[in-house]
C-alpha cells in the first residue's frame, strides 16, 4: 500500500511536470535557490559537547547564519525515537525549512533507554538549554526568541524543555554556575525559558500513555521508564500536561487524528487545558494523518501556519517567499478524482480572518475562537464557503469539533478575551484550531487501472 502510494504521486509529480513545464520549472529553481541560499551561508559547528553523564558525552551541533552580526532567533531542535532510538543526525534535513527563514539552528542529542531511563532525557534537553543561554553571546543566540521543536518523543521534549519551571528538580545536572573540565561558556544563572514551542504529535501525559494499550511501536514509554517502583511518579514527574499555567509559552501542536502510536487525545487534553489557563495556542489537525508522514502540500500548510503563528508573537518569521500552495494537477490519469479537495491558496483566506482579531491561517477546515465570532472553512471543489458562527458554538465537520472547537473551547476562548484570565499578560489570549483535510484516496487491486 505505502509503496504504491510513493509510485502514484510520482506518476502524478511526471503528468503535472508534462502539462506544466513552466510552473514546475518555475518551482524548480525556486527551490534550487533557497538550497543554494542555505547551502552558502551558514556555518555548522558539529559534535559540541553540552553536558557528560553516565559516561557519556552529550553533543549538539550548531547552525548559524555567516552572515549575521546580531543575535538571531535560534531554534532547538530534538529528535524522536520513542525515548529508545534515533538521532540528530539522521534528523538533520528537518531544520532546513529554518534555515531558510534565516535563522540559527542548535540539533540536540540526548541519553535513550538503553543508556538511561526517564527522566535523564528531560534532563538532558534542559542542559542543552542552558548550554544555549551560557553560549548565546559567541553563537548570536537572541534569548528573547528561543523556539523549541521536536516530533514525536521529541515534540514531548521539546514541550518539557520549553514548560519545566526551575521547582521541578530536572535542571540540578548543569547549574548556569558551575564550571566544568571541558568549554562550556561562561556563567548565566538566568531562569530558563523559551518564546515559543512548536509541538509536532508529541506525548503529552507520559502516565497515560505508559498505561494505555500499546500502539503499533509497542510498549516505547515502558522500555524509557524502567521497572523501578516509582515509574508512576516518574511519568507524572515528566508529563507537560502537569505544568500548565499562566507562564506557559505560546504552543502549536500538529498531530494526525488518526495516530496509532501517540493517541490523538494527547494533543486535544493539552490544548483543553492551554485554553483554561489563557495560553495563547493553537492545535492543527491532520484529518486521516498518522504518526508523521504528511504530504509535501499538508507540510507547506503546516510551515504556513508556523510561520504566521511566530509572527504574531513576535518572534522574527520571515515572510514566505512564496504564499500559494502548488497548483492543482489537472483532473484525469495521474490527477486527483474528482470530489477531491483542491489545495488552499492565501487568497482562500476569509475576510474575517484578517480583520483585527489576528487568526491562523485558515488552511483545511478550521475553527477560530475570537473575540466577537468564530469562522468555519471549508474548501471543496467549488472553492471556499465561510460561515459565520457564534462565539458559543462552533458549527462544522466532525473533525473540526474534535480539534477542541465547541463550546466549551469558545467559552474558554470569550472568557480570555474578556480578561478574567489567571494570569494579566494573557488578557489577549486567543485559541485557534484549523484541520487540514486529506483528498479521498481510493486503491485499485494489483493489475486493473482507475477508470478515466
Amino acid at each position: 500500500m505505502r509503496f504504491f502510494s510513493l509510485a502514484a504521486i510520482g506518476l502524478a509529480a511526471m503528468m503535472i511536470g508534462l502539462g506544466a513545464p513552466v510552473a514546475v520549472n518555475a518551482q524548480t529553481d525556486d527551490a534550487a535557490a533557497a538550497f543554494v541560499r542555505v547551502a552558502t551561508s551558514y556555518s555548522l559547528s558539529a559534535n559540541i559537547t553540552y553536558q557528560r553523564a553516565g559516561g557519556q558525552d552529550l553533543t549538539l551541533d550548531v547552525y548559524r547564519s555567516r552572515a549575521a552580526s546580531e543575535p538571531a532567533p535560534t531554534l532547538i531542535y530534538i529528535h524522536g525515537g520513542g525515548w529508545t532510538n534515533g538521532s540528530r543526525q539522521s534528523s538533520a534535513l528537518t531544520v532546513l525549512p529554518w534555515l531558510e527563514m534565516g535563522w540559527n539552528v542548535v540539533n540536540v542529542s540526548y541519553r535513550l533507554a538503553g543508556t538511561a531511563h526517564a527522566p535523564a532525557a528531560v534532563e538532558d534537553c534542559r542542559c542543552a538549554l542552558r548550554w544555549v543561554y551560557r553560549n548565546a553571546e559567541q553563537y548570536n543566540f537572541d534569548l528573547d526568541r528561543i523556539v523549541v521543536t521536536g516530533n514525536s518523543a521529541g515534540g514531548h521534549l521539546s514541550l518539557t524543555t520549553g514548560m519545566l519551571p526551575a521547582s521541578a528538580g530536572l535542571d540540578r545536572q548543569c547549574p548556569g554556575d558551575r564550571n566544568r573540565m571541558w568549554p562550556i561558556g561562561p556563567p548565566s544563572t538566568a531562569p530558563l525559558k523559551v518564546a515559543a514551542i512548536i509541538n509536532w504529535y508529541g506525548i503529552t501525559d507520559v502516565y497515560d500513555l505508559a498505561h494505555r494499550t500499546p500502539g503499533t511501536s509497542g510498549n516505547f514509554t515502558e522500555a524509557w521508564l524502567g521497572s523501578n517502583s516509582d515509574r508512576d511518579d516518574v511519568a507524572r514527574r515528566v508529563s507537560p500536561t502537569n505544568y500548565v499555567n499562566g507562564d506557559t509559552p505560546p504552543i502549536l501542536t500538529i498531530h494526525g487524528d488518526a495516530d496509532s502510536i501517540v493517541p490523538y487525545d494527547h494533543a486535544t487534553r493539552l490544548h483543553e487545558l492551554l485554553d483554561e489557563w489563557g495560553v495563547p495556542n493553537q492545535l492543527i489537525t491532520i484529518e486521516g494523518g498518522g504518526h508523521g508522514g504528511f504530504s509535501p502540500v499538508e507540510n507547506q500548510q503546516i510551515y504556513a501556519a508556523i510561520r504566521a503563528f511566530l509572527g504574531e508573537h513576535g518572534l522574527g518569521a520571515a515572510p514566505p517567499r512564496s504564499t500559494s500552495a502548488p497548483p492543482p494537477p489537472p483532473p484525469g490519469p495521474g490527477g486527483p478524482r474528482p470530489g477531491g479537495p483542491r489545495p488552499l491558496t492565501a487568497s482562500d483566506t476569509p475576510a474575517a480572518c484578517r480583520g483585527p482579531v489576528r487568526c491562523a491561517p485558515c488552511v483545511g477546515s478550521a475553527c477560530h475562537s475570537g473575540a466577537a465570532r468564530s469562522i468555519h472553512t471549508h474548501a471543496g471543489n467549488s472553492g471556499p464557503r465561510d460561515t459565520q458562527c457564534s462565539r458559543s458554538s462552533c458549527e462544522g465537520p466532525s473533525s473540526s469539533r474534535a480539534s477542541g472547537c465547541g463550546p466549551a473551547r469558545a467559552a474558554r476562548s470569550a472568557r480570555s478575551s474578556s480578561g478574567a484570565t489567571r494570569s494579566s499578560r494573557r488578557a489577549t489570549t486567543k485559541c485557534s484550531c484549523a484541520t487540514i483535510r486529506r483528498p479521498t484516496r481510493r486503491w485499485w487491486p494489483s493489475g486493473e487501472r482507475p477508470p478515466g
